[in-house]
């Protein structure tokens, strides 16, 4: 059985590459784990309002927010950043 676990990320958009017309691109900064491990997605959505809870947001930069992403069978990565998108 693969088990569920959840990182929370604090994300905001950067911008780089202006001298070839400029990207953007979501950094998400692993800003915490959940200790428990749930069995399911289901089991996942049982306890999302808990996790809500958790996801409390002390950043003092306006642009940044928390997502919580599910992983199977171990906490995501430190850095799940998007890859850069030219605009």
């Amino acid at each position: 059985m693969t088990k569920k676990y959840v990182s929370i990320y604090q994300t905001y958009r950067e911008r780089g590459g202006s001298e070839e017309g400029g990207w953007y691109y979501t950094v998400r900064d692993k800003f915490r784990d959940l200790k428990k491990t749930f069995s399911s997605e289901r089991e996942v959505h049982k306890w999302w309002e808990r996790i809500h809870k958790a996801m409390a947001n002390d950043s003092d930069r306006y642009d940044r927010r928390l997502e919580a992403h599910v992983f199977d069978n171990k906490h995501g990565p430190e850095d799940n950043s998007d890859p850069s998108n030219y605009s």
